[in-house]
């Protein structure tokens, strides 16, 4: 949790998702492409009543579908595909560089934070091993 929280690593991580959306968008420039379309109307006569409008007699309808392939470019739409691959591929060592790097960084910063835990512990147990001190000092000091 604390390395998605780093600036650099949510950059990278982000430079990783463009980097596979261009991937997905060079895919599909390989695919046909097909869009269908349709259209209901009346006759404008008939839209006075709208029992008339019902009727199939007034009813004008049409639909179309369009498939177109993609151009032969010399593999080019291909080769796009493939330059895409490899981009991500080295974003995502990039990406990975990040991560690991961001991992040793809070693995260093736990580190620093339990040496100061023991630190303090230490520091601690010396005060009440000199407060016992002082306290048989000041008992032999008193008699």
């Amino acid at each position: 949790m604390l390395v998605r929280q780093k600036p650099d690593a949510c950059a990278s991580e982000g430079q990783l998702h463009a980097a596979s959306a261009q991937v997905g968008v060079a895919t599909a420039n390989l695919l046909p492409n097909v869009s269908i379309s349709a259209n209901i109307g009346a006759n404008a006569l008939a839209m006075v009543k709208v029992a008339d409008y019902l009727s199939s007699t007034n009813r004008i309808v049409t639909a179309a579908l369009s498939v177109t392939q993609p151009d032969f470019l010399g593999f080019s739409l291909l080769n796009q595909k493939r330059a895409a691959e490899e981009n991500i591929a080295q974003v995502q060592a990039q990406y990975w560089a990040v991560v690991l790097a961001a991992l040793q960084n809070v693995a260093d910063v736990l580190h620093a934070l339990q040496a100061g835990a023991n630190a303090l512990r230490a520091a601690s147990e010396f005060e009440k091993a000199e407060k016992t001190n002082f306290n048989l000092v000041h008992q032999q000091f008193e008699r």
